[in-house]
C-alpha cells in the first residue's frame, strides 16, 4: 500500500509528520486523494489502539537475538512498518489502551497463577499485562521487540518479581517448558498468518505440558453495534485483522497444541479472553533462512 511504501522510503518525513500532528495525520499530498481516508490513517495512530505488540526494532539493536527469519515480502513489510510505528507511538500507547486497565487484572485472575508460578507475557509492550500478572505470580517475564515500548515498561515497573526482555516472539530466548503460563494480548490480529503460527508454536514450546496459555483478542459483538465496531476497526487495522476475524481461532490454537477450556467476552463483547492448556507436544516452528 502507499502508506507502507511512504513509511519505508521516507522515514524522516514520516516522523516529522507525526511530531506535528500525531492524532490527525494527513500526508499533505504525498498520497493520491483517490486513496481512502481509512488507508491514509491506517498506521499512524490507530495501530496504537491495538496491542503492545511486538515487533518494532532493528536487528542491529538486538545483540542477544538471533537474526530475524522473515522470509517473505509480507513478513518483511510487517516488521518494517511495525518498527516505524511503535517507535513513534510508544509514548501514547497507555493513553489509548486505558479502557483495558481492568481487563488486565481479570486476565491475570482467570489464568489461575499463584506465588509459585512463572509467567511469560509475549508482546508485552508497555508492560500493563505483565504488571497485572506480577501481582499474583512468583516470577514474570515480559518480552517485546520494541525497545521504545520496553523503556516505558521498565520506567513504570517497581515489582521485584518482574523483568522485561527484548526479543522476537517467533524466536523466544527461553528453554523448553520453562514457564507455567504464557499470555499474548491483542497482538495476533496484527500478524501475518505465518508469523502468527510461529508465535503460538513458540509460546507452546516454552510452556510446560499442562500449563496455561492465555490469548486476548478482538471479538465481534452481536447485532448492529458489532457490525459497526467491526467496520471501524477494519478501516484502521491492516488486512490481518480481517483475516483473523473470519478465521477459526479455536482451530488455530488447537493446531498449535493449545486446547481452549474457557472463553469470556468483555467490553460489551468487543474483546475475548481465551484460557487454554498446552495439551500436546508443540509443532516445530518452520525456520527458514532469509532469502537474499
Amino acid at each position: 500500500m502507499a502508506a507502507y511504501r511512504m513509511a519505508q522510503k521516507e522515514p524522516a518525513w514520516w516522523y516529522a509528520e507525526f511530531a506535528r500532528s500525531p492524532w490527525l495525520f494527513a500526508p499533505r499530498g504525498r498520497l493520491s486523494w483517490s486513496d481512502s481516508w481509512a488507508r491514509r490513517m491506517q498506521f499512524p495512530w490507530t495501530r496504537a489502539l491495538s496491542c503492545p505488540y511486538a515487533m518494532t526494532t532493528h536487528d542491529a539493536l538486538l545483540p542477544n537475538m538471533q537474526p530475524r527469519l522473515s522470509s517473505t515480502d509480507e513478513e518483511r513489510d510487517y516488521y518494517a512498518l511495525s518498527e516505524r510505528v511503535y517507535a513513534v507511538f510508544a509514548p501514547f500507547y497507555d493513553v489509548v489502551a486505558f479502557p483495558l486497565r481492568r481487563v488486565r487484572r481479570r486476565v491475570a485472575a482467570m489464568a489461575g497463577v499463584d506465588g509459585r508460578s512463572r509467567v511469560l507475557d509475549v508482546a508485552t509492550g508497555t508492560g500493563s499485562q505483565a504488571r497485572a500478572f506480577a501481582e499474583r505470580a512468583g516470577d514474570v517475564v515480559g518480552v517485546d521487540l520494541s525497545d521504545s515500548m520496553l523503556r516505558i515498561a521498565r520506567k513504570k515497573t517497581r515489582a521485584s518479581n518482574l523483568m522485561f526482555r527484548q526479543g522476537d516472539a517467533t524466536q523466544l530466548p527461553f528453554s523448553d517448558a520453562s514457564f507455567d503460563a504464557a499470555s499474548i494480548s491483542l497482538a495476533l490480529h496484527e500478524m501475518p498468518m505465518s508469523i502468527r503460527e510461529r508465535v503460538l508454536a513458540e509460546m507452546v514450546r516454552v510452556t510446560r505440558p499442562g500449563g496455561t496459555i492465555v490469548v486476548v483478542e478482538y471479538a465481534r459483538p452481536p447485532g448492529a453495534l458489532g457490525d459497526a465496531f467491526y467496520e471501524v476497526v477494519k478501516a484502521f487495522e491492516p488486512e490481518h485483522y480481517v483475516d483473523l476475524m473470519h478465521s477459526d481461532l479455536h482451530a488455530l490454537l488447537r493446531g498449535a497444541g493449545i486446547e481452549v477450556r474457557d472463553e469470556h467476552h468483555v467490553l460489551f463483547g468487543a474483546i475475548r479472553i481465551l484460557i487454554g492448556s498446552r495439551t500436546v507436544e508443540p509443532k516445530t516452528a518452520i525456520r527458514k533462512e532469509p532469502s537474499s
